[in-house]
């Protein structure tokens, strides 16, 4: 309290010519404000405002906030007493103070009035009417009544102050009130007060002024600490030294700075007891020079400024500096000068006396208001808008309330929302200390008008102005007002006031504005200490505004407000969240039901996390009533937890209680009615379980809709259907189950039951097989079973940390800068990585070059090669994607890796295209020509392998649509956009390619542009398939990006729309959206910026008009709703924004390039300790190019996943682990390989592939020799059910197959018994129609060789030929020149070269070859057959429609011609063929065959054959043998597992090693169907009968056949077996024809007559699901 000195009375004029300065200054101020626009109808409309238009100064009309005086009418006569006399004692001056307490637990606010009374020395006082100390009043529904004596409260003290709370934890509020003399503390019981004093409180009985109190948690222990504002060191001896006379109207109060300052008290609760802790917690602070106590306390308030969770001390001293006590854990530390608290704007102290502290502008800044002495402004203390920091700055004369506040003289003062508009409004209650003070002062009186400042919701500039008197009532009546207190007294919504006045009545001021707005009153109910959770800080968001509220009632001045908080909704009708941070840090979500209520937070003691795991427990042991009670306690704890809320919606479902399921599923907020499928379909369930079918069709048809993949809701909808009568759309919805999921047992038996009452036997019984076989392998199923699908289980409602050793976030930080040098770019991308790490880009140049280049912090810009100008004038928009397209494979060709292994760049422009291939020592080369790619034309560009045949096609979008340039593979592309079935895409502004599958074996497409997204499936075999029902709820967007941002190995796909992301998961169901304030955006990129593992999202749009790049953070599963923003200069181009590690320190950076060709540098500053990987892949010996590859880094618990988009950059945040268990790289063939134990150094990693990983072609045999399995030969190679030879030209198959295993000796045993294994071990099914022996015995010396070959003209049956005496060739030369005699001679191993290999993706395939041969003179007067022995190499249907595609191969099939000496070859076998497989001999007839006087012979073809054999041999009759059949005795299917299949050289073909052996292949698929069980399947092989043992990739059969029969082998003859097997075979592979499962095969469809006996029914009853080997995704897709 401010006043004259008793040295002069020029201090009165000082403070006049102070107030004229600051008028004149603030006045040129306020002039030059800018105006906004006329508030209309309130300050607020029914209609939102748009939040991009929020005014920046204040609105020229303000609100009528009228409050009527009800002191008289509702019962209160308090009159204040200070006892003054004239003697003018400095406490008669500050008056007293007031609170509102709920002292009898019945719901409203009562009111305590605190007095002083008469001066012992005063020999008057019985003339003198009084009040007592205080005076206590019932509230009876606005109307009140003294209860003083009745709570016995009856005292005799001189009163200042109240502090109120339940200090001893019983439930009701205790009072502690300050006083001129020893405070007093009163313990409530009840509604009967009792006084604690002496020994049993704790406090001791000081002898001191105090003023301001009040409870807090200091130390965070769950009770009520306290603390007392302590003012001046004061006697009456000192006070009448320092009074002043003015001269002309007498005595003046004494200026305090007459008086020594005093230190405060904090006092520690101890169970109710109260320990002194002032001088330990260090809240003592004194003067620097003297060492005196240095506060003069008249108020306080307490809130957390800086977040940390401790709550912090704010005390307004008077005429001393400020005190701002840092909470640190329980000791103080006073930081108010450090902070910017402590003094005004020019550096002084001023005369605090009421002090609030709000979030005055709904965002994260702080402000914490001072008032002052007349002359001195209101001070108005604000932390920075970003939150960045805690310091604070003066921001009295900006913020609008220097002007308004400078004459007053204000003690009460408090932040509320008086008019409901969602904004604190700023109250101060004035009065003068001096009766007399107009008559020195003209413009000064001693009753003030109380003033109420509105909040304008500016953002900058005045954010207070004042309300004209008339407009706030009584409010405005002038009195000498001190104390302020708010609180509901009559429980209208709005907050009405107290104000107290020296010497007079109070004040009781109801509010009774009438704007409209809407309100929350929000009550918390905490621990036993602290029951009302004074301290807690309370966010409400409502309408996108978070309003914030400290839970707080001591503020103000003397005062305690109504322990709950209230918050202003304006027009708003929800709130859309609701927290509560409790005092200990324990947060808490609350659901608000509805507006214009009062709500309560009782706090849960539980933590939500034990909560989720209980009812998780108990939802799994279907202990759905307990789960409902867990569940809600845990919903109100965390409202806004989707997974909990849809949890209980589930528990309510299965409990039986569909109302309030359906009930919990309505009113689900916006954002997490997620995945809409599920939502519908449980709402479906809920109207089946109440018996509302036609409702429930209405549900389940929109869940079909929105999730067309899910077999069960297609289902259920049928259900619905046929319960209202509709069988036909009802049988459908049936067939589309079956489709969908084969093994449903529901859909098979209902399909049977139609397919019966229909009368169609064929498709009953076929029906019927299929339920049999579903219910062996799965049992029967109930009603409830047919429901449960991934939308009906429970949701993890914990995120599970895919790292082990992930720490906490850290803030992300970027520093802009213009890379030096770099020329002005329209585009640019990655070429090549060096060992270091350096990029070497590629870049367009604003003159339309095509430059390469190097760039370091340190070196600069470094141009390595640049071509002369490309187009005549600048293309509006370029495209520079970098992919290894044309592949001349080192490896296949015998050179080192490190030669010839460049990636191509395509450069696409609305103008036109190019193709460049870049070397180091060559530059770029033009390869625009020879490639036929300059007529691809568009705005985007991306390499990808649509067609799966091996190598990357080039796609194209612009506005006309889609193009793809489909690669031929021999250097030339060829726009084949029909054959892709993509013609009619429509406009594309940009575009996807990846398998949403994730087990990539083909990519799908998703283009945006036009009306909305759309999804093109692979359809396989070259075509892809529109599906316009998946995901309707995808936003109309025009960038798209996409990869596995939850490290599931799945991709999710990110739309980014005006005004919001929204995220999709693989299925394309919507699992989060974030409503952004970013618009146009036209560039994205995904970036892992803290490299621990988990990508972010970067996109460049405008916010709030300026270009911005918004950064979201993955908090795991989800993303930060609030993005980091860093400024842009210029608007980026679009697609303009690239993530990629630019300045080469292991953190991914961001590049900017602009419309005008410069580009901007957002290096990544982040401060981390996390590493990242860089990656270079390299395959040699399968698919050529790394884009579309699938990248894991693994190591134990942590997963890092990536589906790369391009060759570089592959960067991979790793966090902080040094070693890899695993790189897993699964690429676009569906092969995964895996480095094991990789060092993570942070030094970029190069993985090379060179062995071929075999995935087609054959089943193996081994046999049973020397009491181990031996490996044999190969299987079937001729009889593919599927396999295409060319873009729908399938394989025709040979499925008779005769085998010659060699002589009984090796393979029977002593009992004659042989033991053969037929294993199918690569991607693929074998399907056995028959297997047995054949025992041959022949002449001795003769050798039986089978006529089965791949050919055009294939054998059938058991045909073989007998030959002897094997002429070597006498000499053999090959079309190179090189001899090749020594390798034909002999069967070693040793194999021919089969000519110049084309390169990957042919498979199997060489330029034209030939071999020509001679054996010298053939014998004209003997039989003469042509053995030949060798293998070949199998592709599989990509590789050879690859091959297909290539204009400069025509397949030949060996063709064996011979010549005489001279002349001329004529051809003698065009169908001789090839081994089917690994090392086979075949064998030609030539008699009849030969011209006249031959010598010489001819092999041809421009397959991969490799000799090892070619001799002559005479043929011998087979009436000469005799053949006898052994069938199988028995034949045990099982499982066999995947033998490893090394291949030491590319000229040797691969054979198993059975020594490691593994149950996972390195691939995730199978194709899928039903195959024979495990066990004795012997019945199917006895004859060709369509009866068939299937076995699927990983099986095996085990055949044993008894010899034991047959007769001594004769004398001269010996006795060779063979092999015969009736069989096919289907390849697992997306360009496989017709399909890819495991029906049909021959005779699948045919049903039998019988059921009972039905042979698939009684053995093929095991299903082989798709995913066999991979990860089941099916049950997490739309639930992440």
């Amino acid at each position: 309290m401010s006043r004259p000195n008793s040295k002069s009375t020029k201090w009165l004029a000082i403070v006049v010519g102070a107030a004229a300065v600051a008028a004149v200054v603030l006045a040129t101020t306020i002039r030059s404000r800018p105006q906004a626009s006329q508030v209309e109808n309130g300050p607020f409309e029914n209609d939102p405002p748009d939040r991009e238009e929020e005014p920046s100064a204040a609105p020229d009309a303000t609100p009528s906030i009228p409050f009527t005086n009800v002191s008289v009418s509702s019962g209160v006569d308090f009159i204040h007493r200070g006892g003054a006399t004239g003697e003018k004692m400095l406490p008669e001056s500050g008056g007293s103070g007031c609170g509102w307490i709920d002292y009898d637990n019945d719901g409203d606010p009562d009111l305590l009035l605190i007095s002083g009374k008469a001066w012992p020395w005063d020999e008057t006082t019985e003339s003198q009417p009084g009040s007592g100390a205080m005076q206590l009043y019932q509230n009876n529904n606005g109307a009140f009544t003294d209860v003083t004596d009745a709570a016995n409260l009856v005292a005799d003290f001189y009163g200042q102050g109240v502090a109120i709370g339940d200090y001893d934890g019983d439930g009701d509020d205790d009072l502690y009130v300050t006083a001129v003399g020893p405070d007093h503390l009163y313990r409530n019981n009840g509604g009967v007060f009792a006084e604690v004093g002496g020994a049993a409180s704790g406090l001791g009985d000081a002898d001191v002024w105090t003023t301001s109190a009040g409870f807090f948690d200091y130390d965070n222990d769950g009770d009520l600490d306290l603390f007392v504002c302590s003012y001046v060191a004061w006697d009456r001896t000192r006070d009448q030294a320092a009074t002043v006379r003015v001269p002309g109207t007498g005595l003046s109060y004494a200026h305090p700075g007459n008086f020594d300052g005093t230190h405060s008290f904090l006092y520690r609760n101890d169970a109710g007891r109260f320990t002194d802790v002032s001088a330990e917690a260090r809240i003592h602070v004194s003067n620097a020079e003297s060492g005196t106590p240095l506060g003069k306390a008249l108020a306080v308030t307490f809130v957390d400024f800086d977040n940390d969770g401790w709550l912090d001390i704010f005390v307004a001293n008077d005429t001393v500096r400020h005190f701002l006590f840092h909470n640190q854990h329980g000791k103080f530390q006073e930081v108010g000068e450090a902070r910017g608290f402590a003094l005004n704007a020019a550096g002084v102290s001023t005369s605090g006396m009421g002090v609030d502290a709000a979030w005055l502008y709904n965002d994260n800044r702080l402000s914490v208001a001072v008032s002052n002495f007349a002359g001195e402004m209101t001070e108005l203390f604000t932390t920075a808008k970003d939150g960045s920091d805690c310091f604070f700055v003066d921001e009295t004369v900006g913020a609008g309330i220097g002007w308004p506040t400078l004459n007053s003289l204000t003690f009460g003062l408090q932040f509320e929302d008086f008019d409901l508009d969602g904004r604190v409004d700023m109250l101060h209650a004035n009065g003068h200390l001096e009766e007399t003070i107009s008559e020195v002062q003209p413009d000064q009186t001693y009753k003030q008008q109380s003033q109420l400042l509105w909040n304008t919701g500016a953002r900058t500039g005045p954010v207070l102005t004042p309300i004209a008197p008339e407009e706030i009532g009584d409010l405005a009546i002038p009195i000498v007002g001190r104390a302020t207190a708010s609180a509901d007294f009559d429980a209208d919504g709005d907050l009405d006031l107290v104000i107290t006045q020296v010497e007079g009545p109070p004040l009781v001021l109801r509010n009774d504005q009438r704007l409209g707005g809407n309100w929350l009153r929000v009550n918390l109910h905490g621990q036993a200490g602290n029951p009302h959770g004074i301290g807690a800080k309370i966010e409400l968001v409502a309408g996108g505004v978070t309003q914030r509220r400290t839970l707080m009632p001591t503020r103000s001045y003397l005062a305690q407000s109504e322990s709950s908080a209230f918050f202003g909704l304006g027009y708003h009708t929800k709130v859309e969240s609701l927290t509560v941070f409790w005092p200990d840090g324990k947060s808490q979500q609350a659901r608000v039901e509805a507006v214009n209520t009062a709500i309560t937070v009782d706090r849960e003691e539980a933590s939500f996390e034990l909560l989720a795991n209980t009812a998780m427990a108990q939802l799994e042991n279907t202990e759905f009533g307990a789960a409902i009670e867990t569940l809600e306690r845990a919903v109100r704890l965390r409202p806004d937890s989707g997974p909990a809320l849809r949890n209980l919606a589930r528990a309510y479902l299965l409990g039986g209680k569909p109302a309030d399921a359906d009930q919990q599923l309505t009113a689900l907020p916006a954002g997490e009615a997620n995945p809409p499928a599920g939502i519908v379909y449980l709402r479906g369930l809920a109207a089946n379980r109440l018996s509302q079918p036609e409702q429930a069709v209405e549900y389940f048809r929109e869940a079909v809709k929105l999730a067309p993949k899910e077999p069960t809701l297609h289902f259920q909808y049928a259900l619905s259907l046929a319960a209202t009568g509709k069988t036909d759309e009802a049988v459908g919805e049936l067939e589309k189950t079956a489709d969908l999921d084969p093994i449903h047992g529901g859909a098979q038996y209902q399909l049977a039951a139609f397919s019966r009452k229909a009368g169609k036997t064929d498709d009953f019984r076929r029906y019927m097989r299929d339920y049999q076989r579903i219910r062996k392998l799965k049992g029967a199923a109930d009603a409830l079973a047919l429901e449960v699908c991934r939308y009906t289980k429970p949701e993890p409602m914990l995120q599970l940390e895919s790292s082990a050793v992930r720490g906490a976030p850290v803030d992300l930080k970027w520093e802009a800068s213009a890379p030096a040098g770099v020329p002005e770019l329209l585009a640019l991308a990655v070429v090549s990585m060096s060992d270091d790490g350096v990029y070497q880009y590629a870049g367009l140049t604003a003159e339309s070059e095509l430059v390469a280049f190097e760039w370091g912090a340190d070196s600069g810009y470094q141009e390595l090669a640049h071509t002369d100008r490309l187009f005549d004038e600048q293309p509006d928009s370029a495209t520079l994607t970098v992919g290894n397209a044309i592949v001349d494979s080192p490896v296949r060709n015998k050179l080192q890796p490190e030669v010839g292994d460049f990636s191509e760049i395509a450069l696409v422009t609305p103008a036109g295209g190019r193709l460049f291939r870049y070397t180091p020592d060559l530059g770029f080369t033009d390869l625009t020509t020879e490639s036929k790619l300059k007529d691809a034309t568009g705005t985007v560009a991306k390499w990808t392998d649509l067609d799966h045949d091996g190598d990357i096609d080039l796609c194209v979008g612009g506005p006309e649509g889609l193009t793809v340039w489909r690669n031929n593979g021999d250097k030339t592309f060829v726009n084949a956009t029909s054959e892709f079935g993509l013609k009619d895409v429509g406009p594309c502004d940009d575009f996807i390619a990846v398998d949403l599958d994730g087990v990539n074996l083909g990519a799908d497409l998703i283009v945006v542009g036009g009306d909305r997204p759309r999804l093109y499936r692979n359809a396989y075999g070259g075509g892809f398939a529109a599906e316009p029902e998946t995901a309707p709820t995808w936003p109309d967007a025009h960038v798209l990006v996409a990869d596995d941002l939850d490290n599931d190995g799945l991709p999710e796909l990110v739309f980014f729309a005006p005004n919001k992301v929204v995220i999709a998961d693989a299925s394309g169901e919507v699992v989060q959206t974030l409503e952004i304030l970013q618009t146009n955006i036209n560039a994205a990129a995904i970036i892992d910026a803290d490299n621990d593992g988990r990508l972010d999202l970067a996109s460049a749009g405008n916010v709030e008009g300026e270009p911005t790049v918004c950064v979201w953070r993955n908090l795991g599963g989800r993303f930060d709703a609030q993005p980091s923003r860093i400024p842009l200069p210029k608007v980026c181009r679009d697609r303009g924004l690239q993530a990629l590690d630019f300045a080469n320190d292991g953190k991914t950076d961001l590049v900017a390039l602009f419309g005008d060709g410069d580009a901007s540098v957002l290096k990544n500053a982040t401060p981390t300790a996390n590493r990242q990987l860089k990656l270079v892949i390299r395959s040699y010996a399968g698919h050529p190019s790394s884009i579309g590859v699938r990248v894991q880094v693994k190591r134990e618990r942590f997963v890092a996943s990536r589906w790369t988009q391009a060759e570089l950059p592959i960067e991979i945040g790793v966090d902080s682990i040094d070693k890899a268990d695993a790189i897993q790289t699964l690429w676009p063939n569906g092969v995964a390989r895996n480095e094991i134990g990789k060092p993570l150094s942070g030094e970029p990693l190069r993985i090379t592939i060179i062995e071929f990983v075999r995935t087609s072609s054959c089943p193996f045999l081994y046999a049973w020799v020397d009491n181990s399995w031996q490996f044999v030969t190969d299987l079937l190679g001729a009889a593919p059910l599927n396999v295409s030879v060319a873009r729908g030209v399938p394989m025709p198959p040979d499925p008779d197959e005769l085998y010659v295993l060699g002589a009984i000796q090796q393979f029977a045993d002593s009992q004659q018994r042989v033991k053969l294994r037929i294993t199918s071990e690569l991607r693929e099914a074998v399907y056995l129609d028959a297997a047995h022996l054949l025992a041959v015995d022949h002449p001795t010396g003769s050798k039986v060789v089978s006529y089965d070959r791949a050919t055009t003209s294939p054998s059938t049956g058991e045909r073989f030929a007998l030959v002897r005496i094997l002429t070597p060739v006498q000499s053999a030369v090959d079309s190179t020149g090189v001899d090749c005699t020594a390798i034909l001679a002999k069967i070693d191993g040793v194999y021919s070269s089969p000519g110049s290999l084309l390169q990957y993706p042919a498979v199997g395939y060489t330029r034209p070859h030939a071999i020509e041969f001679s054996f010298g003179d053939l014998p004209t007067d003997r039989d003469l057959s042509l053995v030949l022995t060798g293998w070949f190499r199998f592709g599989d249907s990509s590789t050879n429609i690859a091959a297909s595609q290539r204009s400069d191969l025509a397949p030949l099939w060996p063709i064996l011609e011979a010549a005489a000496d001279g002349g001329e070859y004529h051809i003698v076998d065009s169908a001789i063929g090839f081994p089917t497989g690994n090392t086979k001999s075949i064998v030609c007839d030539l008699r009849g065959k030969l011209p006249a006087n031959a010598t010489r012979f001819r092999l041809s073809t421009s397959f991969e054959v490799r000799w090892d054999q070619i001799a002559l041999a005479d043929s011998v009759s087979s009436d000469s043998a005799a053949a006898r059949a052994i069938p199988v005795k028995n034949a045990e299917l099982h499982w066999h597992g995947f033998a490893a299949l090394p291949q030491p050289s590319l000229d040797r073909p691969q054979v198993p090693d059975l020594t490691r052996i593994s149950n996972r292949p390195h691939w995730f698929t199978s194709l899928e169907g039903w195959c024979t069980r495990y066990g004795q399947v012997s019945p199917l092989l006895t004859a060709v009968d369509d009866q068939i043992a299937i076995l699927n990739s990983g099986d095996g059969v085990t055949l044993e056949f008894d010899a034991s029969h047959l007769p001594a082998i004769a004398d001269g003859k010996q006795r060779t077996l063979l092999l015969f097997n009736h069989g096919w075979i289907k390849e697992e592979n997306p360009n496989s024809l017709p399909d890819r499962n495991v029906s049909p095969f021959p005779g699948s469809d045919a049903p039998d007559q019988d059921p009972e006996n039905d042979w698939q029914a009684i053995y093929n009853t095991r299903w082989v699901p798709r995913n066999r080997f991979g990860e089941d995704h099916s049950e997490t897709r739309g639930s992440k």
